[in-house]
């Protein structure tokens, strides 16, 4: 469903059975914990970055594991060792002292007894390591119809009372902004929960439930994004909320999500002395694409309303007027000129100039 231009809704992640494929997803789970995108949240603590405490990076081996060269026996070591501190984490008795602050302390609650033998059973089943991959973000963008990546992805543990689930953040669709390669990120931030894997790790399949919505001015770091999300995930695993999907109250009534829009050749009609141009609109929660049909004069409005600054759209100009009707080779300059012009701005609106998106919102 959607809400002021967020998306939100679920899926299901078919859990590998061959053992190829399971060797492959601890493989990338372990790239994962090596390259320190693991947060854990339990009851007593927030540790942002969960590494592996033998991790090959003190001995130089580092590169090679996130390039592909990973060992068996490394992999197995450092599955057994994360497990291990996990356990561990859980059977850490709950702080005593008040005063303790700082941006590592949560307010506690405790795991009941009775559900830390459930948890060590779901830890040792091995479907944790599976949802610490790319995998269900993956098969969320193939879901949504998105481009078939995910950048910056993090991983979060989240435990509660009675549950253990996986969350995933990371930056989705389109376009690409950034220049460095740690930096790449879109104006689109997904949010993954798994459902409770203490319900399902005897089967095959997780349900995942997303949400997706327009990235913060702040949100340009994705440490920064999942330390904000701490206090939602709390509240979802002391089971006050049911999920990332009944957040949708504070988005913006103007928020648009848009993956790209196109201007096809064959998309020029002629009606009553008017020429019109065909606008497909790709959306960028999945949903399915919608086509609308403006004039030349209606985008000449747009241009007016959104009045880009010298610095902004400085490579793209935007089609002149003419004093006589154009056809032919000067009809097809002008709508690929419209074309380049129109997506430079949805890149703008959805990037840093959030004025731009009511009077695009219109437009579309």
């Amino acid at each position: 469903d959607e809400q002021g231009g967020e998306s939100s809704g679920s899926f299901c992640f078919e859990l590998p059975s061959d053992a190829r494929e399971i060797a492959e997803g601890e493989r990338d789970f372990f790239r994962t914990l090596l390259a320190g995108g693991i947060a854990v949240l339990t009851p007593m603590q927030f540790e942002e970055v969960w590494r592996w405490e033998k991790s090959p990076r003190s001995s130089g081996e580092g590169s090679d594991a996130l390039q592909g060269d990973v060992s068996t026996e490394a992999v197995r070591e450092a599955i057994d060792d994360f497990r291990q501190q996990l356990k561990d984490a859980l059977n850490a008795p709950a702080p005593v002292d008040e005063e303790s602050e700082g941006p590592d302390a949560v307010e506690g609650f405790a795991i009941e007894e009775d559900t830390r033998a459930r948890l060590g059973e779901v830890i040792a089943s091995g479907v944790l390591e599976q949802c610490l991959t790319v995998g269900p973000a993956m098969k969320f963008v193939g879901h949504a119809k998105l481009t078939p990546r995910i950048l910056q992805p993090r991983f979060v543990v989240v435990v509660g009372p009675r549950s253990l689930r996986v969350a995933t953040l990371g930056y989705v669709g389109e376009p690409l902004l950034g220049e460095r390669p740690s930096d790449k990120r879109t104006p689109f931030l997904a949010r993954l929960l798994t459902q409770d894997l203490m319900e399902s790790a005897a089967e095959r399949q997780v349900h995942i439930y997303y949400r997706v919505q327009l990235a913060g001015p702040a949100e340009t770091s994705i440490s920064h994004c999942v330390s904000g999300e701490v206090p939602a995930l709390l509240s979802i695993a002391r089971g006050q909320m049911e999920s990332f999907r009944v957040m949708l109250s504070d988005v913006p009534a103007q928020t648009l999500l848009i993956a790209g829009i196109t201007m096809p050749s064959s998309g020029i009609q002629e009606q009553e002395g008017v020429t019109l141009f065909d606008v497909e609109v790709t959306p960028a929660d999945g949903q399915e694409p919608w086509t609308i049909r403006r004039r030349y004069q209606q985008f000449h409005d747009l241009y007016r309303n959104v009045r880009p600054a010298s610095n902004h759209l400085a490579s793209v100009s935007f089609p002149r007027k003419h004093l006589l009707p154009v056809a032919g080779a000067k009809l097809e300059m002008r709508r690929r000129g419209l074309e380049v012009w129109l997506s430079e701005v949805v890149r703008e609106a959805q990037s840093r100039e959030p004025d731009w998106m009511q009077p695009l919102r219109d437009f579309l």
